[in-house]
């Protein structure tokens, strides 16, 4: 792709570049001056803070360990599309054509 249509990928990767550096300097003025906790967005538009505290921490973990796995999911398919120059859909359906009973 990046021989074809270098300019797409420079473009997607500057503007990836600037949104993290955005959010990243009001993510991190915000945890500084004490007005929220790190990965505090504000977004809980089903009101799961305001009930149990103990299921809201529990809730809370939960969310950091599944985002911990799709890390390592990402990075699988990356590491797996580098080593084959095929998608991540490409190989699922050439390993269950080669598998099939």
């Amino acid at each position: 792709i990046w021989g074809a249509h270098p300019q797409y990928i420079a473009f997607g990767l500057i503007m990836i570049m600037m949104i993290e550096m955005i959010s990243g300097i009001a993510t991190t003025q915000g945890r500084e001056s004490g007005e929220r906790a790190p990965g505090d967005f504000g977004l809980d538009p089903l009101g799961y803070g305001k009930g149990d505290a103990a299921g809201y921490a529990r809730l809370q973990a939960q969310e950091i360990a599944n985002g911990r796995l799709a890390m390592f999911a990402a990075a699988g398919e990356i590491v797996q599309g580098c080593s084959t120059h095929q998608g991540a859909l490409e190989n699922l359906m050439t390993a269950l054509r080669d598998n099939s009973f």
